[in-house]
């Protein structure tokens, strides 16, 4: 019995580990039907990471200390987004993607503050990183705020939970347009921005065509 439940706690914080706190909570909650694609429409910030360039070669590290360089960014990445109620989606190698719920109060703040916060841990981890043989980076951020799916998606074989929809790939969009900046910036879309409480600072910069064929206004986040 004892082994029993000790298995059961292993599978209960490994399947949080690997997939998320929401994914345990989703699966617990739906039983079998959260092995069925399943989705429902949240009006959700969506934030994007991705690091823009190295400022050093890391061709030539030891493989094991890129692991432990890249464990060090993601940590600062993840522990951002937790700390202010944001759910962490996904890593895809050195970027990754996260979400705050609309029922969370201010989550346009929440994302923007989580995006400052993942600025300054990397300024940090860049100020260490000569001395722990790790490489320097600038790091691009994309918010945009719209609705989405949120759920199981995939084949009857291998499902995954996550979020699609315009709004992602937009929030994707402006990661890329931040990255492509000198330095690399916090992009943040209008709907994002109109959103913003009085303490969060943005500039606006550019215009790009929206889906709908309206202008859609770009901001950089400030401090």
């Amino acid at each position: 019995m004892m082994f029993k439940t000790r298995r059961e706690e292993l599978l209960r914080r490994a399947l949080s580990a690997y997939a998320g706190e929401h994914v345990l909570s989703y699966v617990l909650s739906h039983g079998e039907e959260a092995l069925k694609p399943a989705q429902v429409s949240r009006d959700l910030t969506i934030l994007f990471v991705d690091v823009a360039r190295f400022k050093m070669p890391v061709a030539g590290l030891d493989p094991g200390r890129i692991l432990e360089w890249q464990t060090a960014y993601l940590d600062v990445v993840a522990t951002s987004v937790l700390a202010t109620t944001g759910t962490l989606d996904s890593y895809s190698g050195d970027a990754s993607c996260s979400w705050w719920d609309s029922e969370i109060p201010h989550h346009a703040d929440r994302a923007c503050r989580a995006a400052l916060d993942i600025r300054s841990g990397v300024a940090n981890l860049n100020a260490a990183a000569p001395a722990r043989g790790f490489p320097t980076i600038e790091v691009s951020v994309g918010i945009h705020r719209g609705p989405a799916a949120i759920g199981p998606y995939g084949s009857k074989d291998r499902l995954r939970f996550g979020i699609l929809g315009d709004a992602v790939n937009l929030a994707s969009q402006l990661c890329g347009i931040a990255g492509n900046l000198d330095p690399a910036q916090i992009v943040i879309s209008d709907a994002v921005y109109s959103r913003l409480q009085p303490g969060i600072s943005a500039t606006k910069f550019d215009e790009v065509p929206a889906r709908d064929g309206t202008q859609m206004a770009l901001f950089s986040l400030g401090a």
